[in-house]
């Protein structure tokens, strides 16, 4: 293969062309038959002609062969991807940016314009696959202005075309005008046949021309009005791209600072993208989760997962649950999970944008205070039960005061019966003071009733003094 197109760079149109032909019978393989394996043989067949037709080629041939090689490698690693081998479909998609980056360049070289254009179609289709939305909508960016541009030249071409045809018919009545005057000045016999023929030539070419200028004038009418209202579209979408660009640069920058996980899913729940923060949740990279768990949220066959993605589609509301999961190590890990629908102008489910946040320290909490919870209950029960017994022992307390009491109450009653009878015996102090006048006595009891009493008395004119205890 390699000496024959080395020797046949003359004839290089025609390994393009088989180059096209295996590279579509590729894709009907792969869209129509589902036969991925020889869809990758026609696609290697046609990326092995690009690559040997770049040896030694002219810049225009150069740059259509690798372009073609970016197509190939693209084809193969879409292919690749259908099969779920996502590492090796990595592999090509960068292999199709490195050969798309080339062919660009030569075409900017040499002014190749379609070849530009065809450029930024494989880099803008291998970014988004690689995830780098930023970049694809850059290159998406470059392919419509390159596309615009190609229309613009047809659309010039087609004027000048136009022009040209024009020019070809004036000089054609010219000529003619010409003739009729040699022909007027050969034969004066024949001046107004000739003269009346031509009048009416001239009246029919005005017509028609009159005509076709018209039929021109509603065509360029009709022309600008489709690329007024196609500037009007491209308009709009560049302002929507722009500030889908911007809500996505903000997107960008809040997930690669949060700590939270962020996912997001296409319209069918397909994974498009997971920033860094969602290894250090969880442990591993895309790529790895990927193989794990599929590309596909239906992957997981989790029926509570697949009823709250149907309810978030359907509602088009936002949704969040909790669920316990293992990360790469096998720690236990309580993740809550906020799945919000992304809706696009005409109202429809665009993305799903999932944001998954660690709760395992709150749940770890939880479980502290319910273990606490329980804890201080059974305290509580313990409690009651003393608090029971305590209401007991004090009920008994109660009747024995009252007993208690009662006793004293008589104890007390008999101690002051005992103080009257005391003070009866007790002699009268004016007759103390009679025999001893200024005297005085010192008599106070410990208690109510003293254990000590004193006694005077008159006896056979002889005082009689007594001091007890």
């Amino acid at each position: 293969m390699g000496e024959r197109t080395a020797l046949n760079q003359k004839d290089a149109s025609k390994w393009l062309l088989r180059a096209n032909a295996l590279q579509y019978s590729g894709l009907l393989n792969r869209k129509y038959k589902g036969q991925c394996d020889t869809a990758i043989i026609l696609f290697n067949e046609a990326l092995k002609i690009h690559l040997e037709l770049s040896k030694g080629s002219d810049n225009k041939t150069l740059s259509k062969t690798l372009n073609g090689a970016a197509n190939c490698y693209n084809s193969i690693a879409n292919a690749m991807q259908a099969q779920g081998k996502f590492p090796y479909a990595l592999i090509y998609y960068h292999k199709a940016v490195e050969y798309a980056k080339k062919g660009l360049q030569i075409a900017k070289d040499i002014g190749a314009l379609p070849d530009e254009n065809t450029s930024y179609q494989h880099l803008k289709e291998a970014y988004a696959k690689l995830g780098d939305y930023k970049k694809a909508l850059e290159y998406y960016d470059l392919f419509n202005v390159t596309k615009d541009s190609l229309f613009n030249n047809e659309k010039n071409k087609h004027i000048s075309e136009m022009e040209a045809k024009y020019q070809t018919e004036k000089k054609q009545q010219q000529i003619k005008i010409q003739d009729v005057d040699i022909r007027r000045q050969k034969s004066q016999k024949y001046a107004f046949i000739a003269g009346l023929i031509f009048v009416l030539a001239l009246a029919v070419v005005a017509f028609r021309a009159y005509i076709q200028k018209k039929k021109t004038n509603r065509l360029l009418q009709e022309k600008n009005t489709e690329i007024s209202q196609q500037k009007e579209e491209i308009q709009t979408q560049a302002e929507h791209l722009e500030k889908t660009n911007k809500e996505l640069e903000k997107l960008s920058m809040v997930a690669r600072k949060t700590d939270n996980g962020i996912t997001i899913f296409s319209s069918d729940w397909n994974i498009e993208y997971r920033n860094a923060a969602f290894k250090k949740l969880y442990g591993v990279t895309l790529s790895e989760m990927l193989l794990l768990e599929g590309q596909n949220i239906r992957e997981l066959n989790d029926e509570k997962i697949i009823k709250l993605f149907e309810e978030c589609s359907m509602t088009k509301k936002t949704v969040q649950y909790e669920i316990a999961k293992t990360d790469f190590s096998g720690k236990k890990i309580w993740v809550q999970t906020t799945l919000t629908p992304i809706l696009n102008t005409s109202g429809n489910l665009s993305k799903l944008v999932a944001i998954d946040t660690d709760i395992t320290h709150i749940k770890e909490a939880e479980e502290k205070i319910e273990a606490e919870k329980k804890k201080t209950q059974e305290k509580n029960k313990k409690l009651w039960e003393i608090s029971l017994l305590v209401h007991k022992e004090k009920e008994k307390t109660h009747e024995l005061l009252k007993i208690v009491e009662k006793k004293n109450k008589n104890i007390s009653d008999s101690i002051h019966y005992a103080l009257k009878i005391q003070q009866a015996i007790l002699p009268d102090l004016n007759f103390i003071r009679k025999i001893f006048p200024g005297s005085f006595i010192l008599y106070k009891p410990k208690d109510v009733v003293s254990g000590d009493f004193y006694w005077w008395a008159e006896v056979e004119n002889k005082l009689v003094r007594l001091l007890s205890n």
